[in-house]
């Protein structure tokens, strides 16, 4: 069951895919401050010699450091 996210959770949405050219890249989007709507995000391109999987997982870290990026601005203001 989905519940509002309070202040202090992250929300982090990943993405890695493989296109059928062979390409492979990345995503990731992570709300940073739920009152003014504000969200950061990354994407890029990992090469051709990656598994799809691979991407996956490179779009979960970007996501975390996202966070974590924002987590430490946030206590150092």
């Amino acid at each position: 069951m989905w519940h509002k996210p309070t202040n202090a959770a992250i929300a982090i949405y990943s993405h890695g895919s493989k296109l059928e050219n062979g390409d492979r890249g990345y995503a990731a989007l992570t709300q940073v401050d739920t009152g003014l709507n504000r969200w950061k995000s990354t994407s890029a391109y990992i090469g051709e010699n990656k598994q799809a999987r691979v991407a996956e997982l490179f779009g979960i870290v970007a996501g975390l450091e996202l966070a974590l990026c924002d987590v430490a601005t946030a206590r150092r203001d």
